[in-house]
């Protein structure tokens, strides 16, 4: 699920839709995986920011082709072991452990 902080509360506010499947999914419109895209690189505000993308077999290249274009420059898509270099170099996640 979508889930962005409420600026006038810092309360986490659940908007109840994935995001997670822009690309994977064929029949969503391209315009809205790319919307959707933005809307996740716009919550997540730190740079550098790493996404990992997995496309499945039932899209193809052309469609995520298509869609990857229609993000602009702020976006660059690298191949796996550059990615890894990257995100090792300036992780954006955090450590979080289940305490019982």
């Amino acid at each position: 699920y979508l889930v962005d902080k409420d600026p006038a509360t810092g309360e986490f506010v659940s908007h109840k839709r994935t995001i997670i499947h822009a690309l994977e999914t064929p029949v969503r419109p391209e315009g809205d995986a790319v919307a959707d895209l933005q809307e996740l690189a716009r919550i997540n505000d730190h740079r550098p920011y790493f996404l990992l993308v997995h496309v499945r077999e039932s899209s193809d290249i052309k469609r995520v082709k298509g869609i990857l274009e229609k993000l602009g420059p702020d976006f660059e898509v690298v191949p796996m072991d550059v990615f890894l270099t990257m995100a090792g170099k300036e992780p954006t996640y955090k450590e979080n452990y289940l305490v019982k």
